[in-house]
């Protein structure tokens, strides 16, 4: 198993390779572009050492804003 972060991201770049040949082969062609995303990712993090940035979740708040209320299993 890997150890540091460098070999933590090239391993998971090999298997995210894998798994977009399994989806292209499948033609789940949405399946396969996310793959490949971040599969891309990796192979930066690879190169540059570093982790990649991690993008802002859309649906955390952010300091003083609310939720949207849920209003019949939909947002209001």
């Amino acid at each position: 198993m890997p150890t540091n972060q460098k070999e933590i991201a090239e391993f998971i770049h090999t298997m995210i390779s894998e798994l977009a040949g399994m989806a292209r082969s499948a033609k789940l062609d949405s399946l396969s572009y996310i793959l490949d995303v971040a599969r891309h990712e990796a192979s930066q993090a690879v190169a540059s050492g570093a982790e990649p940035a991690t993008p802002a979740r859309a649906s955390t708040p952010r300091s003083g804003e609310r939720k949207p209320k849920r209003v019949r299993g939909r947002a209001a």
